[in-house]
């Protein structure tokens, strides 16, 4: 216990900090760099922290600086620390969106980011000059764990059930509808014997869960009329100017695609139609951490997307 008492005497928050810095990015420069340091400061750092761990913690290999298993499993442990601290003291200071420069993190699809970030983008500008945002598509699998670290802070879309203190509001219920070229017999008439004859596009993205277009047509029976399987939205603009294609796709998605068609030749725009068959449904979920449910930040955040995003049933 004093061995212990005595290198948190002789370690800062500087050198903890770069201890982050070098696990994420495995590299004394570019870690420098992140905190504002020289590459000779950030090696002298390097060299401050093994002496007090008595560790090399990062060893030089041709793909790079390679964490030992110490510095893995220590530097783990720092970044939970100063999250904490850094959690802490935003409880304390409070939140102000006119004088901050908080980078708000948020795990988005492709079409999540198509969808939801550019009026997120526009109401936090207005709020506040020097907030940003990045994104990120996280894995399903990985999804509650980035959460829980605070690499993300938000997560919107249609997501999985996540345990270990992840909350989740449920923003909206999303119908499904049918989207086609202006030229295409569907976007005339939308029939049920129609939508089994049509070649379709389905969207099938690997890190949500949108399978009620696929199912849909299986359970019609039409699962053969599947020409292409994509797994991602973003294509589908693209892929429906070729081979008479049509696709099935939440509501919000489809009317976003067809507004921004409205500039094309009159054949090539795309219409959205209401399905001749019971629409499958997607709840799009908000979720966070219960870590930061009491964060002013992240509680700042979260109340934009509900009053941005929120409103039961879209139809």
């Amino acid at each position: 216990m004093d061995m212990t008492r005595g290198l948190i005497a002789r370690a800062d928050l500087n050198l903890l900090k770069l201890m982050v810095a070098l696990l994420d990015t495995r590299s004394v420069t570019a870690a420098g760099a992140a905190l504002g340091l020289t590459q000779s400061a950030a090696s002298s750092a390097l060299a401050r922290l093994r002496e007090l761990c008595a560790d090399p913690l990062f060893v030089r290999t041709p793909g790079g600086m390679e964490p030992t298993d110490y510095a893995l499993r220590f530097g783990e442990d720092v970044r939970t620390a100063l999250q904490a601290l850094e959690l802490s003291f935003a409880r304390q200071s409070g939140f102000d969106p006119a004088l901050s420069a908080r980078r708000f993190r948020l795990g988005l699809s492709d079409v999540g980011e198509f969808v939801f970030l550019p009026p997120l983008l526009a109401a936090i500008a207005d709020a506040g000059p020097r907030l940003t945002m990045e994104t990120e598509a996280v894995p399903r699998e990985k999804l509650a764990a980035a959460l829980a670290e605070g690499h993300i802070d938000l997560a919107i879309g249609v997501l999985p059930a996540m345990k270990g203190g992840v909350r989740h509001k449920t923003l909206f219920r999303e119908s499904h509808v049918l989207l086609a070229r202006a030229d295409h017999p569907l976007a005339k008439k939308a029939t049920r014997a129609g939508l089994l004859a049509a070649r379709h596009l389905v969207v099938a993205p690997r890190e949500t869960q949108h399978y009620g277009a696929e199912h849909l047509l299986i359970e019609m029976g039409a699962a053969e009329r599947i020409a292409v399987r994509v797994p991602h939205f973003l294509a589908v603009p693209r892929l429906l100017e070729y081979g008479g294609l049509v696709v099935i796709l939440p509501r919000m998605i489809a009317r976003l695609f067809a507004a921004a068609s409205a500039g094309a030749a009159a054949s090539a725009r795309l219409v959205c139609r209401d399905l001749p068959v019971p629409s499958p449904t997607v709840d799009i979920k908000l979720c966070w951490h219960q870590r930061f449910d009491d964060e002013p930040a992240n509680r700042w955040l979260r109340e934009h997307c509900v009053r941005l995003f929120g409103g039961g049933e879209r139809e």
